[in-house]
């Protein structure tokens, strides 16, 4: 037996991948974009980390719509 979730006809069950690929990992509730998660002191403000400047735009957070259907 296979220790990766399999559908019936062997292949890989890939339900669930949204967990990954979703912005929800980072807010459940919409928000708007961030520079970075990793943010360092600047001279007036926080600036991204060098780490992340040396990641250009692959570094930044994008907005999210978020999963919250009510505000319950």
């Amino acid at each position: 037996m296979s220790s990766i979730p399999r559908m019936p006809d062997g292949k890989p069950d890939f339900n669930g991948i949204w967990q990954v690929l979703s912005n929800a990992n980072n807010n459940l509730e919409p928000a708007a974009p961030k520079s970075a998660f990793s943010m360092v002191p600047g001279d007036f403000v926080p600036v991204p980390a060098p780490e992340v400047v040396a990641m250009g735009a692959i570094g930044a957070v994008p907005a999210s719509q978020g999963v919250i259907t009510t505000n319950d």
